[in-house]
């Protein structure tokens, strides 16, 4: 029974993000339709499923985010906010299947288009994800990190409170760490625990890695769709896979692979393994198509989304411009810059409030 209850929340989750990214890529993607004086390139339905699942995902977390925050301060209770998540997540799904009344929006992901358009290699990101995320299940960590990330998740779900209790003693806090309350993905993790009745453990460890995994590979799929957009669509499967045989190759404990392979439960490894391929196929693609609302949704999801997982969304500071000074350079319009600091606003707020809280400008203290 709890083999079942674990598969349906993973795939609860991830329907929900794909209904969302559904939801936002309707509102913003121009390429459904083409727009006056230039015709859109076409997507493929591949490249739609992985599209929406990417860009749902850091929807979802962005949003979680905004949610979340004002929740910690209020001492709303852990089973309050996971009843709010499942409500949000409810309300998304909805207006995803409204969208998704639009032939035009179905056509993007209709399942029966895949293999005629990728052939035999369409398989491979499927199974470069379910052999990813079997390896999340099964791969053991014992780390500082691994420690801090379950204990916090844990703590919230069982004291039923957020931030209130020491992670590391069990004790209660007088007060909020300004190092770590402006990221809340632990508290994600236990909300869905206190939602779904498992065990905290299972959640933070094995499903929300798993789910991560696939976000991944979905990027480096999209990355290759638009990286390799002469070479036809099946390059981008080809891509991928060569993508997760460099991880593999890398899995030494000084190489980046050991980071992907047994750390994806960490914020900060999901920064550098999930947001930072985000920020290269949105940097790819304005290159290839220019589209400056599609764009700026896309760098401010990944910048909230980085907020969300853990301090270390400095890195994806650096990222944004590094992905798209290219594509603003061969426009040749200064204007285009604005792009930057809509994609930076998140991490800047970050900064701004990290940067208050401890002046003692902005207070700290549990009510």
């Amino acid at each position: 029974m709890n083999g079942i209850l674990v598969l349906m929340t993973g795939a609860g989750q991830l329907t929900a993000w794909f209904l969302l990214g559904v939801f936002v890529i309707s509102l913003t993607d121009r390429k459904g339709a083409a727009r006056p004086g230039r015709q859109a390139r076409s997507v493929s339905p591949a490249h739609g499923y992985a599209a929406a699942l990417l860009t749902g995902c850091l929807a979802w977390f962005t949003f979680f985010e905004v949610m979340t925050l004002p929740c910690i301060f209020l001492n709303v209770s852990t089973g309050m906010l996971g009843l709010l998540s499942l409500g949000a997540a409810l309300a998304f799904s909805m207006a995803g299947i409204f969208c998704l009344r639009s032939a035009a929006v179905r056509d993007r992901y209709r399942i029966s288009s895949v293999f005629s358009e990728h052939g035999l290699p369409g398989i491979i990101p499927l199974l470069c994800a379910v052999f990813l995320g079997s390896w999340q299940v099964m791969y053991t960590d014992t780390s500082v990190d691994a420690m801090y990330y379950i204990s916090v998740s844990s703590t919230a779900a069982y004291t039923n409170t957020l931030g209130h209790y020491s992670a590391y003693t069990g004790k209660a806090v007088k007060a909020f760490n300004p190092r770590y309350v402006f990221n809340v993905f632990p508290y994600y993790n236990a909300a869905v625990s206190r939602l779904s009745g498992l065990r905290t453990v299972i959640q933070a460890r094995m499903i929300m890695p798993a789910l991560i995994a696939v976000m991944v590979v979905a990027a480096y799929e999209l990355m290759g769709s638009e990286f390799l957009t002469r070479k036809g669509k099946k390059a981008a499967d080809v891509f991928a896979l060569f993508a997760v045989l460099f991880l593999l190759i890398g899995n030494t404990q000084y190489l980046p692979g050991s980071f992907f392979l047994g750390r994806l439960y960490e914020g900060k490894s999901i920064i550098a393994n999930l947001i930072i391929p985000a920020l290269m196929w949105t940097g790819i693609s304005y290159w290839n198509e220019p589209d400056d609302a599609r764009a700026a949704v896309r760098l401010f999801l990944c910048s909230g989304a980085a907020v969300c997982f853990a301090g270390s969304c400095i890195m994806a500071l650096a990222g944004i411009p590094a992905a798209m000074l290219p594509g603003i350079i061969k426009q040749r319009r200064l204007s285009k810059l604005g792009l930057i600091v809509i994609g930076a606003f998140p991490i800047l707020c970050w900064c701004g409030c990290y940067f208050l809280a401890k002046q003692g400008i902005l207070p700290m203290n549990i009510r």
